[in-house]
């Protein structure tokens, strides 16, 4: 037995408003995409709340992933309050943001993002 699950890709139901919305896969961000805007769909595959040494509220980091790779997005507090209903582990999502590269390594600055199940029943 193989200790795994091989199953179609759950982001196969929403490839046609993938493709027409989005700018790029995720292994496709490059460090030359610093500082632009994107709009990337994935699937959150890890979630960890912090909390800002300000005020004390709520932040998340999160880790997406599609067919092409993983990145991590940061969505500071005021976007978490607003978005954290539907950012969880194995939630399909397309996100809005900014292209952020710190010490040599990429991630997305969260600016908006809408849950693609939502989305599809309309």
């Amino acid at each position: 037995m193989i200790g795994f699950l091989i199953g179609k890709n759950p982001m196969a139901k929403y490839k046609a408003i993938i493709e027409k919305k989005t700018t790029k896969k995720i292994g496709e961000v490059t460090i030359q995409d610093a500082n632009k805007p994107i709009i990337l769909a994935g699937l959150i595959s890890g979630k960890k709340i912090v909390k800002t040494k300000k005020n004390n509220e709520e932040m998340a980091i999160l880790q997406i992933f599609d067919e092409s790779g993983t990145i991590e997005v940061v969505v500071f507090p005021r976007s978490y309050t607003i978005l954290k209903s539907f950012l969880n582990i194995n939630k399909i999502i397309m996100l809005k943001g900014k292209v952020n590269e710190r010490e040599g390594r990429i991630g997305i600055i969260l600016e908006n993002a809408v849950d693609l199940e939502k989305v599809n029943q309309n």
